[in-house]
């Protein structure tokens, strides 16, 4: 027979394994016949073992000994110990399958074990990505975004929480926007004193420039405390509004957005309130971000990122989402003018939506990009508020109080002789006017190709090939274009000298030609200069730009 604890063939009649030293008594062996030749006392008898419990083995049996060892007992759990037992359980098993698996990492080759290890890291990291999903699925159930306050926009700046009131009211036909990202824009109209309808917009890509109507994403009465409408400001250029759109994944759960008073209702850059005749102050970051600030009353001021998708000079940037907004009479930040004019302002501040080229808080300085703006606000733009009136130049004096003859003896003009009060002639001095850069005339074929002012440069930019094309003409030893040729040739007339500092000619390949030009431009009074360049392959493409001193 064979050993049960150690398998090696022994003696039939041994008590002792030679080999491992265990017992091998085995019990006596009871056979029972067949269930269906049992009498019927016995099947009974049968039975009655079975319901009372499963059949006891023998103490100090080897094969329960053995089974003992290989298979953990696991006690009744109480239901109120439930969960305790059951991790009790859990951890032995694991422990269990930690000493097995220590065994057998042992006995495998070094592919074996490299080839595990990658098996084991790809399991772990499929189970917590499923773990991490589904505790995201629960903490989306809620209706409502998460701590109660409103982060401005894309959470920049100060927190709003929003107060809602039963009294609230907005004016009827007046219009608002925000802008979550490239894609989409969300326009909210007041149908009524206390309803407003919000619409979603979007375009397919981000080199498109116009929007387009996609519906309704709902209507919101304002003193519904679950929409979490609140005015931002007394002057209600703001409002906070929890919105849901399952197309956009930025607000994709309920979200806490403010909304900004809207200034146009052109589709294209919708949503935008810059406008070249409202103060805005501007913040280069890179190449191809650009942000602008604008002041919707005397102490809300909206910040926009503007983008591009190319750095060539020949794309202008379109607008691309709101970046927050900020209350200078009471903020957080480190909002401050840099002069009493507000000419410009700086705060530290990040943008969390260009992560790509804005990756931590650093100090920002806007400075004020249209100094001939007409509209300091966008209220006063919308004619809701006015503009602070100057003082009047010829202001009279104040009149000084001089005593006066009693009324008893008062005289007729010609009881009286009176001198005539000398008159001095008023002398008319001509305002003398700042020196200013000679710009081309809208009407010249340069000017037609206006682009934009900034702060410091006037752009004339022409790239489409078809409207106002440009053609090459030779001007002193460079190539320009005819629009350029004729602006320079004006300048001339109008008593400017004009000087050709460099001038570069390349062609990095077959079929194209880039010319850079740089010109001083100066008269009696000013001098700036101005950088040209031009792109020959298809079609002539230009930018000229303007520096202003």
């Amino acid at each position: 027979m064979k050993c049960p604890k150690c398998g090696a063939e022994i003696p039939n009649d041994s008590k002792f394994c030679a080999f491992c030293g265990s017992s091998v008594e085995m019990p006596p062996t009871q056979t029972e016949p067949p269930a269906e030749e049992m009498k019927g006392d016995q099947k009974e008898e049968s039975t009655k073992g079975m319901a009372d419990g499963p059949i006891k083995m023998p103490k100090n049996d080897p094969v329960e000994k053995e089974a003992k060892k290989r298979i953990p007992h696991i006690p009744p759990i109480e239901p109120e110990r439930a969960s305790q037992k059951q991790a009790e359980t859990l951890k032995t098993k694991i422990d269990e399958i930690k000493r097995e698996a220590v065994l057998r990492w042992r006995t495998l080759s070094t592919f074996g074990k490299i080839a595990t290890a990658a098996i084991a890291a790809f399991l772990l990291l499929f189970m917590l990505a499923l773990m991490m999903g589904i505790g995201g699925s629960k903490g989306g159930s809620s209706s409502k975004p998460s701590g109660g306050k409103v982060l401005t926009a894309n959470t920049t700046f100060d927190e709003i929480t929003p107060v809602v009131s039963a009294t609230a009211t907005i004016e009827p036909s007046t219009e608002y926007a925000f802008m979550t990202d490239a894609w989409n824009v969300y326009i909210a109209k007041a149908v009524s004193s206390n309803v407003i309808k919000v619409e979603s917009w979007h375009k397919s890509s981000q080199s498109d420039k116009k929007m387009k109507l996609r519906g309704d994403l709902g209507s919101f009465k304002i003193d519904d405390e679950a929409n979490g409408f609140s005015w931002v400001d007394d002057e209600h250029t703001a409002f906070t509004l929890i919105i849901q759109d399952k197309n956009n994944s930025e607000v994709k759960k309920p979200t806490a957005v403010v909304f900004t008073i809207n200034t146009s209702d052109s589709d294209t850059d919708k949503g935008t309130d810059y406008d070249k005749k409202i103060a805005c102050y501007e913040y280069v970051n890179d190449d191809w971000h650009t942000y602008r600030a604008i002041a919707l009353s005397d102490h809300l001021v909206k910040i926009e990122c503007w983008y591009r998708t190319s750095s060539g000079f020949w794309e202008s940037h379109r607008f691309g989402w709101d970046v927050g907004v900020i209350d200078t009479d009471n903020t957080n930040t480190d909002f401050e003018w840099g002069d009493e004019q507000h000419s410009a302002f700086t705060i530290t501040m990040i943008d969390p939506a260009n992560g790509s080229y804005w990756k931590e808080e650093k100090l920002t300085s806007f400075i004020l990009e249209n100094e001939g703006y007409k509209y300091s606000t966008v209220l006063s733009f919308l004619g809701k508020a006015s503009e602070p009136e100057e003082p009047s130049k010829d202001a009279l004096p104040e009149v000084q109080e001089t005593e006066t003859q009693p009324a008893e003896t008062e005289t007729t003009p010609t009881e009286t002789e009176t001198t005539p009060e000398e008159t001095k002639p008023v002398e008319i001095t001509e305002e003398k006017k700042e020196p200013s850069v000679i710009l081309p005339e809208s009407s010249t074929k340069l000017g037609k190709d206006f682009d934009m002012k900034g702060s410091s440069t006037v752009y004339y930019i022409n790239v489409d090939g078809t409207k106002n094309k440009p053609t090459l003409k030779e001007w002193g030893s460079a190539v320009v274009t005819d629009g350029v040729a004729e602006y320079l040739d004006y300048l001339k007339d109008q008593g400017c000298t004009v000087t050709i500092t460099s001038y570069e000619k390349r062609s990095p390949y077959s079929g194209f030609t880039l010319y850079e030009t740089y010109f001083d431009v100066k008269n009696e009074t000013i001098s700036w200069d101005m950088y040209l360049c031009i792109e020959d392959e298809k079609y002539v493409e230009y930018e000229l730009d303007i520096n202003l001193p």
